[in-house]
């Protein structure tokens, strides 16, 4: 780890061997490829249900120590079962996450995510 007048600047952390670099003890859960990655994955997974109505889903979506997502709750829109089957399996298909940090460990955390109809 590296410090500066007593701050950290930056540092390694070797958790469950795996490595990663981080600028700060605190991170939010970070979608493999980053915002565009997910927008495009979230774009590619959903508009199937034909009877959809146009709006913007709010949904929360836990993200566990090891990355993996599942889908917690919807928190604003109102969907069809249609919708809320995709917003389900979209969740399911997603690939593992980097965790969140917190003080320089992997936690659990929640991720709200926005789906466009």
């Amino acid at each position: 780890m590296t410090f500066k007048n007593g701050k950290f600047i930056s540092g390694l952390m070797y958790p469950k061997r795996k490595k990663d670099i981080f600028a700060s003890l605190y991170r939010e859960p970070r979608f493999p490829g980053g915002i565009k990655a997910l927008d495009d994955f979230v774009s590619k997974n959903t508009d199937k249900c034909r009877d959809s109505i146009p709006q913007e889903i709010t949904l929360i979506i836990h993200i566990s120590e090891e990355g993996e997502p599942e889908y917690d709750q919807i928190i604003t829109g109102d969907i069809n079962n249609c919708q809320y089957e995709e917003l389900i399996e979209l969740v399911r298909k997603m690939p593992k996450w980097t965790p969140a940090v917190r003080y320089g460990r992997y936690v659990e955390s929640s991720y709200v995510l926005r789906v466009k109809y």
